[in-house]
């Protein structure tokens, strides 16, 4: 009877340890997404910003040739 208690509870507390080793490897990767995504979204506005100041310089330009 005590041998199939401390059986029980090592494989309780082998279950616990798979649980919480898989809350680590779900955090990390969750982590791992939000910096790229900062990264990503980071370089995508620095380029949409260079875009529109580049276009509306374009345009600032083409409209004082025509006066």
């Amino acid at each position: 009877m005590i041998l199939t208690t401390k059986l029980a509870h090592g494989l309780k507390i082998r279950t616990e340890y798979r649980k919480i080793r898989y809350l680590q490897i779900v955090a990390a990767a969750f982590n791992l997404f939000l910096i790229i995504g900062f990264q990503v979204f980071t370089v995508l506005g620095r380029e949409f910003k260079t875009l529109v100041l580049t276009s509306l310089f374009y345009w600032h330009q083409r409209s004082e040739v025509r006066v």
